[in-house]
């Protein structure tokens, strides 16, 4: 694995409104900004956030965070013009909204054609069109020869009012669709995102009903690194801090995987495809030595990221 993958714990949505947010945004401590112009832009300010978000976008300066612009639809009155400027400020990445198709996402990558090489693309998984048989062959494409698909997020709160599904404290009507998603992300080898928690802490709240809320959105997070997501999106500041403490391998993961990899590099165990554990049982390298080396690698990019800078 090479050691210039993203770190992608916390990616938080900034609306394009609100250039004060859009500063402080970039430099906390999420892993990811995705400055929106979609869901949290109000029709009459679309321009004047394409414009906050392309400022910038330009000016850079984003250490290890990867910065993502949420475009409007293509077939929105707004979508041409946010697709043609993001191309041209060429974020880490351009996240499309409610894609339902195989064709939605050719669609977005030929408006991609003049964007940098290094700009991505994400698309949304927020609609029943799209987990009703439309994934798989949507994750596909990122197999694909220079595919700029890389990730793919969940939309809990789109895809929760087109089933009509209530809320509920483990996300029971949401679990096949967080298992698809996770599914079709690894059998394509793409990053994937676990949707946003709509409770935030704040100081217009009593202390039991932060603390209620933390643990539900500790509970939450928990939940989805089970399932094997990458990260989750986040609405909040407040949010980062645990998200960043839960989606990273703790002490334990590293010091066992750290141990398998010691294992398979025994003199007489290299270049074999399973060996015996100490602790009993087997190691397969293609499923343990590979996950050892991914935990142990992910370990490593954290420290990076969170060693200060002399």
């Amino acid at each position: 694995m090479s050691d210039n993958f993203p770190i992608l714990r916390s990616v938080m949505y900034v609306p394009g409104t609100d250039p004060e947010k859009i500063a402080k945004a970039l430099s906390s401590q999420a892993d990811g900004i995705i400055l929106d112009l979609e869901d949290s832009t109000a029709p009459n300010s679309k321009a004047a956030a394409r414009d906050h978000v392309l400022d910038a976008v330009k000016r850079g300066n984003f250490g290890h965070r990867t910065v993502i612009i949420r475009c409007n639809a293509l077939d929105t009155e707004w979508g041409p013009e946010d697709w043609r400027a993001a191309v041209k400020a060429g974020p880490h990445a351009i996240l499309a909204p409610k894609v339902n198709s195989e064709r939605d996402v050719r669609t977005y990558l030929a408006a991609m054609k003049a964007a940098p090489p290094h700009t991505e693309l994400w698309v949304m998984a927020e609609t029943v069109a799209c987990f009703n048989g439309a994934l798989p062959r949507i994750a596909a494409i990122g197999r694909e020869p220079c595919s700029r698909l890389t990730t793919l997020v969940f939309g809990a709160n789109d895809i929760r009012k087109e089933m009509r599904a209530l809320d509920a404290p483990r996300r029971e009507p949401l679990q096949y669709a967080l298992a698809q998603l996770v599914i079709a992300a690894r059998d394509n080898d793409l990053h994937v995102l676990d949707g946003v928690f709509n409770k935030f802490i704040g100081k217009d709240k009593s202390e039991d009903e932060n603390k209620a809320i933390a643990a539900e959105f500790e509970a939450e997070c928990r939940q989805g690194q089970q399932f094997g997501f990458d990260g989750k999106t986040l609405i909040h500041p407040t949010q980062i801090n645990i998200a960043n403490d839960i989606f990273r391998p703790t002490a334990n993961e590293v010091a066992r995987d750290q141990r398998i990899i010691d294992i398979f590099g025994l003199p007489g165990n290299i270049g074999k495809g399973v060996v015996a554990a100490p602790w009993g049982g087997m190691l397969e390298a293609p499923i343990h030595l590979a996950q050892a080396k991914r935990t142990v690698a992910i370990n490593r990019r954290i420290q990076e990221i969170e060693t200060p800078m002399h």
